[in-house]
């Protein structure tokens, strides 16, 4: 008997179909994937998250448009703020699958720990806030996490915590002379950083970050375990993610960002980089500082270099332990310790950032006039280093004691992860 292939294949295809249940109505379709293809949500002003009163609130009211029927739905602020007291808690609100008129919401429903309840042929659940298990809460209609005191305002591109890394590193500082480095963070102030792509905040102004560069045997906190305390050291400081929650922690280490062999602390492959700071080279303390924007300035000198005038137009080599090696620029005082003589005695200084054979270009260095004095300081200010931890000078008066006095430096942290 002839077999009609043709007919063989078309009753294939349709039984696939029916096994696979595409010749009825797709239930378990209608009950898992929301019907938000239809919707555009806008609005909202100003939406905000405080975790620790557990509230989401927003400044504006929020429209949301189905464009098969051009029928809205307001969430208006009578709304605001919406309690969210527990993880995977959703707020969301129900609404007609294909809606006959406008419709106003003064208050949304809460699902405690996540079961939104199933959506029927006539109507269905519509999320707008989802606080995640890590005390954070996710806004999908646009895409975006918030940490707490985090906002978010309509029209803008970035909230404020992504706002603020977008643009810089968080400030640190010491406050007086020692081995403890402090991160300040307020709720005002807030210090955040972007760690392999989500956002740590610390906004407790009682309990900041610090990093104990005397500590070794603890690296969160202190020391990874391939760096040593000691004098005339520079030291960079990475922010970690916390153990729990989403603050973080500091650890400080001799390691740079840019080591292509080993970049970043020993011990973390998350962490992102906020600045360096450096003991003394007299005692194996930090000197009390202030850093922020990158530009770190301490308020006593961190290591003086000096160099007996001879007379000559060569350029003595100076590697400065102390100056991180992802300084840009550093800040010195030039001066002459011990002038030979008496009298109208004239007396150049310069400080350079290039070493250079025979003279120095004038753009790269400090040049200072020095006149009948026994100890004179003179002048000051920023110069290139274009050599990692290297600076380049010379005296050009012979019996003359020339020295630079240096107090800080500017770098890019956020030319690092």
């Amino acid at each position: 008997m002839k077999i009609n292939t043709s007919f063989l294949w078309l009753f294939t295809i349709a039984l696939a179909l029916t096994s696979c249940g595409l010749d009825e109505t797709p239930s378990s379709v209608l009950t898992e994937v929301p019907e938000d293809r239809n919707l555009t949500i806008s609005g909202g002003g100003k939406i905000s998250w405080d975790s620790t009163n557990k509230q989401v609130s927003f400044t504006g009211n929020i429209v949301v448009r189905d464009h098969r029927t051009d029928k809205v739905t307001t969430i208006t602020t009578a709304a605001s703020p919406i309690p969210l007291t527990n993880e995977n808690d959703v707020a969301y609100f129900e609404r007609a699958i294909a809606p006959e008129t406008n419709q106003t919401v003064e208050a949304l429903e809460i699902a405690a720990g996540g079961t939104v309840p199933e959506r029927t042929e006539t109507s269905g659940p519509v999320v707008l806030f989802h606080r995640t298990d890590e005390n954070t809460l996710w806004i999908p209609w646009v895409q975006r996490e918030m940490l707490n005191g985090d906002f978010w305002q309509w029209g803008t591109q970035l909230s404020w915590y992504e706002r603020i890394t977008a643009s810089h590193k968080p400030a640190y500082t010491a406050t007086s002379s020692g081995t403890v480095v402090t991160v300040p963070g307020s709720k005002a102030s807030p210090a955040v950083v972007n760690i392999d792509g989500k956002l740590y905040a610390n906004t407790d102004s009682t309990n900041p970050a610090t990093v104990n560069i005397s500590q070794t045997e603890n690296p969160r906190g202190g020391l990874d375990s391939e760096s040593v305390f000691d004098k005339n050291i520079a030291y960079y400081l990475y922010a970690i993610p916390a153990t729990t929650g989403r603050t973080f922690d500091i650890v400080a280490s001799q390691t740079p960002p840019n080591d292509k062999t080993s970049a970043g602390p020993s011990g973390y492959s998350s962490w992102s980089y906020i600045g360096s700071a450096s003991t003394s080279s007299g005692v194996s303390q930090i000197n009390a500082f202030k850093a922020s924007h990158g530009r770190y300035i301490a308020f006593n000198e961190l290591v003086i270099e000096t160099q007996s005038g001879a007379d000559s137009t060569g350029f003595e080599k100076h590697i400065l332990n102390v100056i991180p090696v992802t300084a840009e620029m550093g800040w010195f005082q030039t001066y002459i310790d011990g002038l030979a003589g008496g009298g109208e005695i004239d007396t150049y200084l310069m400080v350079t950032g290039v070493e250079t054979v025979g003279e120095t270009r004038a753009s790269d260095s400090i040049q200072v006039r020095l006149q009948e004095a026994e100890t004179v300081n003179l002048n000051s200010g920023w110069v290139p280093i274009l050599e990692p931890q290297t600076i380049y000078m010379r005296v050009s008066s012979a019996n003359n004691l020339g020295a630079a006095k240096f107090t800080g430096w500017q770098e890019d942290p956020m030319a690092y992860k």
